[in-house]
């Protein structure tokens, strides 16, 4: 059992492991219970994740343990922020490698974050939902055994793209790990799908859920070919609807209804329903999953989930799925064209956004399976003022896919198949059509040259209306075949009819001057259709439909069929100004291509002849553009909630169209473009929701205007951070100070307003510490809650106005303190009481022994409080005492541990049973500096006491005792190391208990601590302190807590270091 569960927790963390390395460029992982220690890589991880950037100290260059934990603590809060619920897991568990809980985390994110699951329902749920039924033939149950053998994913691969893996039912399954291969193959090939779990562990027995469902989680993906798929099966059940998405598109129960009629279910009344508030969404949706269980078919989300406009996608796309896998079978139509013939791909985006034509990426499958070249296929992409064009040329018969891309992420109507047809199936398809419709062809060709002896005008003007009779709407095919028997129609009558003409003109009467005019005109007539190109019909130019900027190079690409390609084309391209230049013309095998560079903005003629003819369409316009005569002003300084209007003059660049798009880390802002009552002149809106940078892209024809992007730093208010300890607490008459960190806003962009408890205002003082730091100081004059305004650009920044207790120390009394412990009393309760009713409002601290000893604090009435404490050790204890930062009166009171005094006898005289010893001394030095202890006994002498010191590398140091009278000594020494010492004491010639005592070694100027930030009435706030090399040779912390209480009873425990005592014998 032990042996199995290992396996699924090694498949686990390798599948994890693979994934986290999709996520991130650097630093890779290997090890998940390792290489996620010092939080590094963590931190970067949830950067991706999450889309933005952190900007806080990041320890990357061989951390510490404490800067670890700082950096995995980032990380988790960072979680916590964005509402991902880290249960049972601290920043300790990660950086002690704890792997269990680390597997936990890393499911969460995937959750969170890959399968973009909040709701309530496990997302395990969700994926089998749509798994079944995608998949219906194959009755799935699990995310173990039934993907074993391969043939369950071989199936989804057919789902989501039809014809790659049509062979799925006969696999055989006793060849699990050769299917599991071919399978992951084709969906890294073909569908993008990163191959993060491994044949053999897809195979294993011991394959656990987790894995699996986070390889399946890139078909259930936004975007992904499972969700382009089922989309493309609901888009083809509601032909006379836009499906968009499985988001915003379902939340108002429209679309439901209408799919839940179109696969048999009850007939829904839609435009009865009403879709003004949440609750007739709600309504709507209850109607038609109603209608949905009718027909067997139920949902695992429920109908406010599908109307909530933020809802996850994957509980609406299992419905719809389930409901698409009742209904008629999906139809994949297949493009046909011929080979060597160009193909156009039209892109029609929904909105401009970012997209580029650089950003589109094409993907030829050739009819082996194998990617075909870009260049093989004469790959062009060109803009349109809605989109994009793309064309190939492709040269091999057979089936083909193209599969577009856009950013990297595949379009939804990609992938597109065509069925290239050989010369020798065109011909066939060409006879085809010719015998299917000999008779009306025959009857055109009849009708455009019969010629009749009474009227000679009449046959010529029919004649000559017959060649430009209007097949553009008919197929390739079909327009080349009424063509050539158009042209062989005419050639071969004309032949024939040379004699009956010369017969017709001399039965013509020759009466008059119209009759010699007629016959005139029909002559030349007759000359000039004999001169014209009889192939001019196959070269043919589909136009520029995009406007083309100054400065470019617009390429023309002529089309060319049959016979014609050997031909001559010429091509002029005239300036709005009238000056006309000849581009140069090269030929490719069916096409011509010519080129210029346009230098005037306006209106373009491109003139296209054929053998000294124009063809068809020919002069063909151009719209010239220059998006560097755009001119963008009036952006400025903005501020988070508040409307930025700026102004963009196109007036000057020509015609075309204005977008413009508003990025804040990565994430579109919505914004509005108006035209004012000057044409091309436009006001551009938008309102900033967060503060930080933000990328202003204008593009004028899509592509960018000078200056763009445009950089415009936000400022919020909210998210300025204040932070220190007087910020919270103060004290009568002693200066109090707290830091501000604001990135965008300088010294007078900040105002501190304090309002006193009397309602007497005044302002603080704000100085500049850095670009972004700045400290405010001002001094108390009344005791009570203060208000702290904290304003940027005069807006209140979030949290304010903070309350500020402002105190009198020297108003705290404590009474009843021990004047001494019995060692027979040690590990029992001790307590002592402070009356904080005259102090006012604060935080008092109250530390024993510098933190070692607990002590617990309860309310006995109104602001006055019982101290209790458990002695454990016969050493003094020492208690200290802050309000608001400062010393009570009295502090620090020290307490003795005793016995009953005895007498000993000794030779010649008498010394005390007992010796006291205290002081910081006896536990820490600084360095070169003098540190010392005091010695307190009845009958003690200068001789009875002896110490040594010894430093970490066994040097010893002097140690000098000093007499203070009445049995008072003091021990005084300077040590030179950092580290830790060793101090022995001898009173009249015997050993104190515990010697030799551990005396720290420190230097104080390497004590580094963390800034306190705010914290929550009644809750323990966190912060920590680090030393190099203070006292121990490797850094180190130690933790603190101070508990803020209400202004009535405020009260706290702390770990400020204080002398200790230590009672010897």
């Amino acid at each position: 059992m032990d042996e199995n569960r290992q396996f699924w927790i090694d498949i686990q963390c390798q599948t994890f492991t693979n994934w986290i390395n999709q996520q991130i460029d650097s630093p890779q992982i290997v090890d998940i219970s390792k290489d996620l220690a010092n939080g590094v890589a963590l931190i970067r991880l949830i950067e991706a994740l999450q889309g933005r950037k952190y900007y806080g100290k990041i320890y990357e260059d061989d951390p510490t343990e404490i800067q670890m934990l700082l950096n995995v603590q980032m990380a988790l809060d960072a979680l916590r922020e964005d509402g991902v619920k880290t249960v049972n897991i601290g920043s300790h568990d990660v950086v002690e490698g704890n792997t269990k809980l680390i597997l936990g985390l890393i499911w969460c994110l995937i959750q969170r974050y890959q399968i973009a699951s909040r709701s309530k329902i496990p997302p395990k749920k969700l994926v089998m939902a749509w798994i079944q039924s995608v998949l219906p033939e194959l009755k799935l149950t699990n995310f173990r055994t039934n993907w074993n053998d391969g043939k369950a994913l071989s199936a989804l691969l057919e789902y989501c793209q039809p014809g790659l893996c049509p062979e799925w039912k006969g696999l055989d399954s006793e060849q699990g790990l050769a299917n599991c291969e071919r399978a992951l193959k084709l969906a890294t090939q073909y569908l993008a799908i990163p191959p993060i779990i491994s044949a053999a562990h897809l195979n294993s027995p011991h394959l656990d859920e987790l894995s699996c469902i986070t390889y399946l989680s890139y078909f259930i993906m936004r975007g992904s070919c499972g969700y382009r798929a089922t989309l493309y099966r609901v888009q083809q059940l509601l032909p006379e609807s836009v499906v968009e998405d499985f988001e915003m598109s379902w939340s108002d129960g429209y679309l439901l209804s209408l799919l839940v009629e179109a696969v048999g279910g009850p007939a829904i009344d839609v435009e009865q329903m009403r879709f003004d508030t949440f609750e007739d969404c709600v309504e709507n949706i209850n109607i038609a999953l109603e209608a949905a269980a009718d027909i067997g078919v139920g949902s695992l989300v429920g109908a406010e989930d599908i109307a909530d406009p933020q809802g996850e996608h994957l509980g609406v796309m299992a419905l719809a799925a389930a409901l698409c896998s009742i209904g008629p079978p999906p139809n994949f139509p297949t493009t046909q064209c011929f080979t060597n013939q160009q193909v156009n791909l039209d892109l029609a985006f929904a909105d401009g956004g970012e997209v580029r034509v650089d950003e589109l990426g094409v993907r030829v499958i050739g009819p082996a399976g194998r990617p075909v070249s870009a260049d093989s296929v004469k790959l062009r992409k060109s803009r349109t003022s809605s989109g994009a064009v793309l064309s190939i040329i492709p040269r091999e018969s057979g089936y083909h896919q193209v599969r577009i891309y856009c950013q990297g992420v595949e379009l939804p109507s990609s992938p597109i198949s065509l069925h290239v047809l050989s010369p020798e199936e065109s011909r066939a398809a060409s006879r085809a059509i010719s015998n299917s419709s000999r008779d009306d062809v025959a009857a055109e060709s009849r009708e455009d040259v019969v010629l009749t002896s009474s009227d000679s005008n009449d046959v010529l003007q029919k004649s000559d209306s017959g060649s430009d009779v209007d097949i553009s709407h008919k197929s390739f095919a079909q327009r080349r075949l009424h063509i050539i028997k158009q042209l062989e129609t005419q050639n071969g009558l004309a032949k024939k009819e040379s004699p009956s003409r010369a017969q017709s003109r001399e039965q013509l009467p020759k009466t008059g001057k119209n009759t010699e005019k007629a016959v005139h005109l029909e002559a030349s007539t007759h000359k000039e259709m004999s001169l014209r190109p009889p192939d001019i019909g196959l070269v043919s130019f589909s136009g520029l439909t995009e406007p083309c900027s100054v400065g470019s190079i617009v390429e023309v690409v002529i089309n060319a069929h049959g016979d014609c390609a050997a031909g001559s084309v010429q091509v002029d391209a005239v300036s709005p100004s009238g000056r006309a230049q000849q581009c140069v013309v090269t030929k490719r095998a069916n096409s011509y291509t010519a080129s210029f560079t346009p230098q005037q903005v306006g209106l373009w003629k491109i003139g296209i002849l054929y053998e000294g003819e124009h063809i068809r369409g020919s002069p063909f316009s151009c719209q010239v553009f220059d998006a560097g005569l755009v001119q963008v002003y009036g952006l400025d300084v903005g501020l988070v909630g508040q409307e930025l209007r700026f102004n963009v003059n196109a007036s000057e660049a020509g015609r075309g169209n204005l977008e413009v798009s508003v990025l804040r880390h990565g994430r579109h802002i919505p914004s509005t473009v108006e035209e004012e009552s000057t044409p091309q002149v436009y006001r551009v809106n938008f309102v900033p929701d967060g503060a930080g940078q933000y990328k202003i892209h204008v593009l004028f024809n899509r592509m960018e205007v000078k200056g763009s992007p445009f950089i415009l730093d936000i400022a919020d208010a909210s998210a300025v951070s204040v932070f220190g300890e007087q910020l919270r607490g103060a004290s009568v008459g002693r200066p109090a100070s707290f830091m501000i960190h604001a990135a965008a806003a300088g010294p007078n962009d900040i105002t501190v307003e304090i309002t006193a408890p009397s309602g007497k205002r005044r302002h603080g003082v704000v100085t500049a510490l850095d670009d972004v730091s700045y400290k405010v100081e001002w001094i108390p004059q009344e005791a009570g809650e203060h208000s702290v305004d904290v304003r940027i650009f005069d807006q209140s920044v979030q949290d304010s106005p903070f309350a500020c207790n402002v105190g009198a120390p020297e108003k705290v009394a404590v009474r009843a303190v021990p004047r001494r412990i019995l060692t027979k009393d040690l590990h029992t309760e001790h307590s002592f009481e402070i009356d904080a009713s005259s102090a006012g409002s604060g935080n008092l601290e109250i530390m024993i022994n510098g933190g070692r000893v607990p002590c617990r604090v309860r309310e006995i009435v109104n602001r006055q409080y019982k101290a209790v404490f458990t002695p454990t050790q016969s050493i003094t204890h020492t208690i200290e005492m802050r309000f608001n930062g400062e010393e009570v009166a009295g502090s620090p009171w020290h307490i003795p541990v005793e016995d009953r005094p005895e007498r000993r006898h000794e030779t010649n005289r008498t010394t005390s049973y007992y010796s006291e010893l205290s002081g910081a001394g006896l536990v820490r030095a600084p360095v070169n500096k003098v540190a010392s202890f005091e010695i307190t006994g009845e009958g003690l002498e200068t001789n009875d006491i002896q110490a040594k010191i010894y430093g970490p590398d066994g040097r010893e140091f002097p140690v000098r005792i000093l007499s203070r009278g009445n049995g008072r000594y003091t021990a005084e020494y300077r040590i030179e190391q950092v580290g830790e010492h060793h101090l022995t004491v001898w009173i009249a010639g015997r050993k104190v208990d515990g010697s030799p005592l551990s005396v720290a070694g420190y230097s104080a100027d390497r004590v580094r601590l963390e800034p306190l930030g705010g914290g929550a009435v009644g809750h323990p706030v966190q912060f920590v302190g680090e030393s190099f090399c203070a006292p121990y040779s490797t850094p180190h912390s130690f933790p603190a807590s101070l508990i803020t209480l209400p202004l009535i009873s405020k009260l706290a425990t702390s770990a400020h270091r204080s002398p200790d005592t230590i009672t010897v014998p």
